[in-house]
């Protein structure tokens, strides 16, 4: 865990090459291949799922969870990748200083002429007969910014950045090869994100009325970049056009056209666009983990994931790389999730650390450790979200089935509904960093302000009945497929489920994954980074001791110094602060082993002549566990 930018990513790479490497050492040909599969997951999934950001050059924009699968004899079989929460917003929409995912500039550096022809991605040329050549990002809306150069990085890094897009689309050409995956399955992917370039370009306006003022009806302005899309999917130039510049509505028995608004019309495009990007990360992960080299000999899909039942009682190292805390200038529903997920981990965290401490004590014969386990605890702040009928998920996924739902309404009723609960404030307008209504939750990590504008829209993430026909209809089998309506028992299943919403439905995956983890030793693994500027040998106190707090770091301390942070065998006590009371006669100092009565008696002797009382020690089986501040003096006196 950690913020952007602390190294998650590069901290999972280098686990997993150690893993991969320790287990092929010696390893039967087939480990070995698994091995040289593993290492090159990351290049495709960093090309995929990562972009770069003002806060990180390589930023994973999805949570991640890496399952490996071990036989009885500690021997690596399997590994399968679980994906969650996937940024489809930065498909459409970029910040100044900021890029979209990877894969994309790659593609527009790295096609031969030949190629990008074949994807309409070269520039015409300027006269007759001149060179072509292919189109860069800037030539497109998704892959374009208005400020395109960081603050933090310069020209020579911006210049590396572009040779590194050049040569990543072979790399990652390699990698797809090395996993299994025909060479016309990555052509049809590099349609479908070409395609996608193509729709950003699609422009819409306000088609004029006879007097020239503007109407509710939206028409094209580019008919060439809608064209090269359709094509590209498999459709019909006019079939797009006519799902994107109306609607079909239902009246009665009978359905009637309607025109949309330019507005309207440029949603359904961004939708388009999101979607075939989510589907074509879905298909890519689920190419990974089908991958006989992936997958192991016995062709087990090692992450049934997370929680299926075809790898109960299995041995496995998994590995979780998800988002940190988040509290930015405007918070929404995408923030909401991620600190969601941390305060489930922050509670794993809590009784790991915590009962470990008890446990400890028990096992000693002390009194355990005493703390305020309210202060500690954050089941009031789960509550909030997660409790039926009443939390924030039951009540947000009901308003968005009401016809006159909004995200007025759904706040009032979130706000009435836990009125009670100490952890959340109802905030009026002109308190909240936005327009609409605000409400703060107080996290493990701070109070963090929410904007319930936009909450019910993100719920219902809504993708257009039309389009979705039109896709499973194209021509393309790759592109039909990536939308085919999911087998009957699912379908039975979701209908039983009735509207789940964004929030359901990752508050279902979520819970999947905190059983593995639950039924699992789970590590943790704290990142932090240094300082704000991404710069080497500088360290910003300011901005370590907000990252130290944010993961809880801090509270488990505070916790540990109330009662006895400090623990050692009382042999190792009474070998290194004997000489600090010469005149008592101690027993020779023991040999490594379980303490004997007269190593306790000798402790206690040492303890009593050195003024520290019952409050400030306490004598255990093998060990003696002392108060804060007592090693401190004890290591001053000697």
């Amino acid at each position: 865990t950690g913020e952007s930018g602390a190294g998650k990513t590069e901290t999972c790479r280098r686990l997993l090459q150690y893993l991969a490497h320790a287990a092929a050492a010696g390893g039967s040909g087939d480990m070995r291949r698994l091995h040289e599969a593993l290492s090159h997951t990351s290049c495709v999934l960093e090309a995929f799922g990562n972009a770069r950001t003002v806060m990180n050059d390589n930023s994973s924009r999805y949570g991640k969870f890496l399952m490996l699968r071990y036989d009885s004899t500690a021997r690596l079989r399997a590994a399968a990748f679980s994906t969650f929460l996937l940024e489809k917003t930065r498909v459409v929409r970029i910040a100044p200083g900021e890029r979209n995912y990877h894969v994309f500039y790659a593609l527009l550096a790295g096609l031969k002429p030949l190629e990008a022809a074949e994807l309409s991605l070269l520039h015409e040329p300027a006269v007759p007969g001149g060179t072509l050549r292919p189109l860069g990002p800037k030539a497109f809306a998704y892959t374009s910014c208005a400020a395109e150069q960081p603050t933090s990085s310069s020209a020579a890094a911006l210049a590396a950045e572009a040779k590194r897009d050049k040569a990543a689309l072979r790399d990652i050409g390699r990698a797809l090869d090395a996993l299994g995956l025909a060479h016309y399955e990555q052509w049809q992917a590099w349609q479908v994100l070409a395609a996608i370039l193509h729709l950003g370009n699609v422009q819409l306006a306000a088609k004029a009325s006879p007097d020239g003022s503007a109407s509710d009806t939206a028409e094209l302005r580019d008919a060439a970049a809608v064209t090269a899309a359709a094509t590209l999917l498999g459709l019909t130039a006019d079939a797009v056009s006519g799902v994107l510049l109306t609607r079909c509505i239902r009246a009665g028995s009978d359905f009637v056209t309607t025109p949309n608004s330019a507005p309207a019309a440029g949603l359904l495009r961004d939708g388009l666009a999101k979607a075939l990007y989510s589907r074509l990360f879905e298909r890519v992960v689920a190419g990974i983990n089908r991958s006989p080299a992936i997958c192991g000999a016995d062709g087990v899909d090692a992450g049934a994931a997370a929680g299926d039942g075809e790898l109960s009682g299995r041995p496995f190292i998994g590995m979780l790389d998800i988002f940190g805390f988040e509290d930015f200038e405007i918070n929404s529903l995408e923030q909401l999730l991620i600190n969601y997920s941390n305060e489930h981990l922050q509670a794993i965290f809590n009784e790991i650390i915590f009962a470990a401490a008890q446990a400890e004590a028990v096992e000693e014969g002390v009194p355990p450790p005493t703390f305020d386990a309210e202060a500690v605890s954050n089941s009031s702040t789960l509550a909030l979200f997660s409790t039926p009928h009443r939390g924030l998920f039951s009540l947000l996924n009901e308003e968005c089935v009401f016809p006159k739902g909004t995200d007025a309404s759904f706040s009032d009723k979130f706000a009435a509904a836990n009125k009670d609960n100490p952890r959340l404030t109802v905030l009026p307008p002109a308190a909240g960093k936005s327009r609409g209504a605000s409400f703060a939750v107080s996290h493990y990590a701070g109070s963090v302000v929410y904007s319930s504008a936009g909450f019910l829209v993100k719920n219902k993430d809504p993708f257009s009945e039309d389009l979705l026909v039109l896709l499973r209809g194209s021509k393309a089998p790759y592109v039909s497929s990536l939308f085919a309506p999911p087998p009957a028992d699912q379908q039975a299943r979701a209908g039983r489920r009735g509207f789940r919403g964004v929030v359901g439905t990752y508050a279902s995956e979520l819970d999947q994954l905190l059983r593995v983890i639950a039924g699992s030793r789970a590590h943790f693994v704290r990142c932090v980074k240094p300082n704000t500027f991404k710069a080497a040998r500088r360290f910003e106190r300011d901005v370590v001791l907000r990252q130290l707090r944010c993961g809880g770091v801090l509270e488990a301390v505070r916790v540990f110094s109330s009662g006895y942070p400090d623990r050692l065998p009382i042999r190792e006590f009474v070998g290194t602060y004997r000489a600090l009371v010469p005149a008592l006669e101690l027993p020779p100092a023991g040999a490594a082993g379980a303490a004997t009565a007269a190593d306790r008696r000798a402790c206690a002797d040492i303890l009593r002549a050195l003024g520290f009382g019952d409050g400030s020690v306490a004598l255990g089986k093998t060990k003696v566990f002392l108060a804060a501040g007592v090693v401190a003096q004890c290591r001053a006196r000697r």
